[in-house]
């Protein structure tokens, strides 16, 4: 993904990746941090407060403490901090007890308080552009027409379309090859692709055979798609010339040879797969569907 991340001068850290930790304190939002402050700002007038730590806490402030606590845990299970969730849980138990003190509390506080800053400080957020986040919100967005007429093409076009909003460039690439190959077999079976094993090199042989066939010995569905199969053809080749040394094309399956795509290579896949597939599917036989004849 993205190289590492260094920390800027005000302590928060460039590029996509966020620690939960640091969103907390330097943007001070969500009931997490509200809780969390709250009972900070409690612990702080108990240890100015003096001989307070071994007294028994008031009713009002156990009542405090408690609805402080049922807060917290119910912001902790929703995050997954697990650790400090344990150690809040302890808190508000014995913060039942008739032998509880503010002296148990400022220790066990300052415990959660340590504990949830290491958790948070491990929780990963990854943040995303405009542009990226509207791709991974709507990743079908211009792919419309092409899942309308290829259903088996929507998971992988989703899935394209996220991981390269997510960075995932070798695993975009990989989607966008599936699209291809389900757009390369549908073609195949309306073109009379007879290769028990269809896919790009059987759907490219065929096309070949076709583009070689003289004008009087084709067939009315190739005469009916002539212009569209001559345009589809050098399409595919320029498919194949552009992921050379990138994808293979042997035994009729169009396999990944490296896991090195950078940014500018998979958005080119990705939209030469999309810009191949709305051909494919708004113009020619599997726009309007028959057998050839």
């Amino acid at each position: 993904m993205n190289s590492p991340i260094q920390p800027s001068p005000d302590g928060l850290r460039p590029g996509r990746l966020w620690s939960l930790c640091d969103i907390m304190e330097k943007l001070e939002a969500g009931e997490l941090y509200v809780h969390l402050s709250e009972m900070r700002r409690f612990q702080t007038r108990i240890e100015l407060s003096t001989g307070a730590l071994h007294g028994k806490p008031s009713e009002k402030h156990s009542t405090f403490i408690k609805k402080s606590c049922a807060g917290l845990m119910k912001q902790l299970r929703l995050i997954g901090a697990t650790g400090t969730l344990r150690n809040v849980a302890i808190l508000a138990k014995k913060a039942e007890g008739a032998k509880f003190r503010y002296e148990e509390f400022d220790r066990r506080f300052k415990a959660i308080d340590e504990m949830l800053r290491d958790e948070l400080s491990e929780m990963l957020l990854f943040a995303l552009g405009l542009n990226d986040a509207n791709r991974y919100r709507n990743p079908l967005s211009g792919w419309e027409e092409i899942v309308k007429k290829l259903p088996s093409t929507l998971g992988d076009i989703e899935e394209a379309q996220k991981c390269f909003a997510l960075s995932r460039y070798a695993a975009s690439v990989f989607h966008s090859v599936q699209v291809v190959e389900f757009g390369l077999i549908a073609l195949g079976e309306e073109i009379g692709t007879t290769d028990p094993h269809s896919g790009w090199t059987a759907v490219t042989n065929k096309l070949n055979t076709i583009q070689k066939t003289k004008h009087g010995d084709r067939s009315a569905f190739e005469k009916k798609y002539w212009s569209f199969l001559e345009q589809i053809t050098g399409t595919v080749e320029a498919l194949k010339n552009a992921w050379r040394n990138k994808v293979s094309h042997a035994h009729g399956k169009l396999v990944l040879m490296t896991a090195d795509f950078s940014p500018e290579i998979a958005e080119e896949i990705l939209m030469a797969t999309r810009a191949f597939m709305r051909r494919l599917t708004t113009d020619g036989p599997l726009a309007s569907p028959e057998q050839p004849s």
